[in-house]
């Protein structure tokens, strides 16, 4: 997964984020935050789609304040590990 790929399933997801889970507008707003933080990276280097998907899914279910879910989004995203893309 590309940067911009992973950029988009944010973007995506932010909806679900927000009418799913109920997150107030300052959440969205971090989340926002973090999507332009990635925006501003440089995007010669891949992340795994899977791994994305699978730190989406363990945080969901495993952080329950929002704040939380955000910085360990964001930390975890930034301790995966360079992919080639095939």
């Amino acid at each position: 997964m590309t940067i911009e790929e992973a950029i988009k399933t944010l973007k995506e997801h932010k909806i679900m984020f927000q009418h799913d889970f109920g997150w107030d507008i300052s959440t969205i707003k971090a989340l926002e935050m973090v999507i332009e933080a990635l925006e501003q990276q440089p995007c010669e280097d891949c992340i795994s789609r899977q791994a994305v998907d699978e730190l989406s899914k363990e945080l969901v279910h495993t952080t329950r304040d929002k704040a939380d879910f955000l910085c360990n989004f964001w930390e975890g995203l930034q301790k995966l590990p360079p992919i080639t893309p095939k």
